[in-house]
């Protein structure tokens, strides 16, 4: 039912569900799709305090890349990771995968290095062994 209505694989559905179950965010005890573990109210109140970063650094994101006429982003460190929260365009600028909610690794993205920048090197040897 749900790989159709989604139009993807059932393999594809075993394994997000599954995902969900071992980060405790869906409750396994019960057979409710819609069930879901205690563990995503933290998860609510984690994209709160991100969604007021995000609102507090949009005006200035937009300024950025009207200014020099690049695409800007807004990213955030993650459990040793890069998630973006906001990005604006510019007509000038060229069109990367970058979206609200796109995890990478640090090392990948100009704004991850910049994030490393300011870790300890014991913090950024755990991030590089992740």
């Amino acid at each position: 039912m749900i790989a159709n209505r989604l139009e993807i694989s059932k393999s594809s559905v075993y394994k997000h569900l599954k995902t969900l179950e071992e980060g405790a965010v869906r409750d396994r005890r019960r057979n409710d799709m819609s069930d879901t573990g205690l563990r995503l109210l933290n998860l609510d109140v984690g994209a709160r305090r991100r969604r007021r970063i995000d609102e507090t650094a949009k005006s200035e994101i937009r300024r950025s890349a009207e200014e020099y006429g690049e695409m800007a982003n807004l990213l955030v460190e993650e459990r040793g990771r890069g998630i973006f929260l906001h990005r604006a365009d510019s007509s000038r600028a060229t069109n990367l995968d970058t979206h609200a909610g796109r995890e990478v690794y640090h090392h990948t993205t100009a704004l991850g290095k910049v994030i490393l920048a300011g870790f300890s090197d014991g913090r950024v040897s755990d991030v590089i062994e992740r």
